[in-house]
C-alpha cells in the first residue's frame, strides 16, 4: 500500500508542476467529502482541482507502470459519479470561485517498472461529462 501511495503521489507532484507550467493555478489536491448513504460508494475524492482562465478543472491521476492497462479504463462510472459528487461539494463550499465552465479531466502519468520515475504523461481534457 505505501508503494502505491509514494506513486501516486509523484504522478499526482508531476501533474501539479505540469499544470502550473501550462498556466494552470492548482486550488486544491486531494479534495474528498464524504457522498450521502449509498450514492456511488462512502466517500467521493477530486485529486487535483485547478483552473484556467474561467474553466474549472476537476482531475483524476492515474499513475500506472509502462505497460500496464490505461489508467483511463479505472475511471469507470461509479468512480466519475464519486468525482462529480464531490466536486459539487467543492463548488458549494467555495462560491467566491468565479468561473464559466466546469470540466473533468484524466492525467495519466506512465512510470518506469519499479515506479521511481515518471517517463510519461497524458493529459486528456474533458475525459467525462457530469449528466446527472
Amino acid at each position: 500500500m505505501a508503494y502505491a501511495m509514494n506513486v501516486g503521489k509523484l504522478g499526482e507532484n508531476t501533474v501539479c508542476d505540469y499544470l502550473t507550467d501550462k498556466g494552470l493555478s492548482v486550488l486544491t489536491r486531494n479534495f474528498k467529502r464524504k457522498l450521502p448513504y449509498g450514492k456511488y460508494g462512502k466517500y467521493g475524492e477530486v485529486d487535483i482541482i485547478a483552473k484556467n482562465g474561467n474553466i474549472l478543472d476537476f482531475i483524476e491521476v492515474k499513475t500506472r507502470a509502462i505497460g500496464s492497462l490505461s489508467g483511463m479504463y479505472a475511471v469507470d462510472s461509479r468512480k466519475q459519479n464519486r468525482i462529480v459528487e464531490a466536486s459539487r461539494r467543492y463548488i458549494d463550499e467555495n462560491t467566491e470561485i468565479q468561473y464559466d465552465e466546469v470540466r473533468y479531466s484524466v492525467v495519466e502519468v506512465g512510470t518506469t517498472s519499479d515506479g521511481g520515475q515518471v517517463v510519461s504523461l497524458k493529459y486528456t481534457e474533458n475525459a467525462f461529462q457530469a449528466w446527472n
